[in-house]
């Protein structure tokens, strides 16, 4: 059962009780598509959100301007945000985890080598590819938290 403090923040006067469900529907299908998927660090298929990443992006920011006042909260919702950086292309993805699965393999083998022929084989490198997801989660932080930090500055 929803609290009366949850109806009220979902009533803002910026957008209509329709879309504003919608925002905190959004985010909670993407959280779900996480949840779901975080056994994939680097790499997961694009295909597999919910809604488009622009739209993710609005909702996230949205639902944490309704939430300013339970930070741990919007923190999480950072994380969200900075996690859309994880979500590649398709073909790319699939190249990932055929990397990662050879990597384990190689790993419960003791076979080094093997896991250096592995990542060759599928012209991926794990360097390559984690650096472009941490460089786009970088900046996917920082625009969190310039987008956060202007509408607040407007509702003030």
């Amino acid at each position: 059962m929803m609290c009366i403090r949850s109806i009220s923040k979902l009533f803002r006067p910026k957008h209509s009780p329709s879309k504003h469900f919608r925002f905190h529907e959004i985010v909670s299908e993407y959280g779900r598509v996480l949840e779901e998927n975080s056994h994939m660090v680097f790499g997961v298929p694009r295909s597999k959100l919910p809604h488009s990443i622009p739209e993710i992006k609005e909702a996230i920011i949205e639902v944490a301007l309704d939430s300013l006042d339970e930070p741990q909260f919007v923190e999480k919702l950072r994380a969200g945000y900075m996690m859309l950086a994880t979500f590649i292309d398709d073909e790319a993805a699939a190249s990932c985890e055929k990397a990662r699965l050879s990597m384990n393999a190689a790993r419960e083998k003791n076979r080094p080598d093997y896991a250096e022929f592995a990542m060759a084989s599928e012209e991926i490198t794990a360097d390559d590819t984690q650096d472009t997801i941490l460089q786009e989660m970088r900046k996917n932080r920082v625009v969190f938290n310039e987008m956060l930090k202007k509408l607040k500055a407007k509702i003030n």
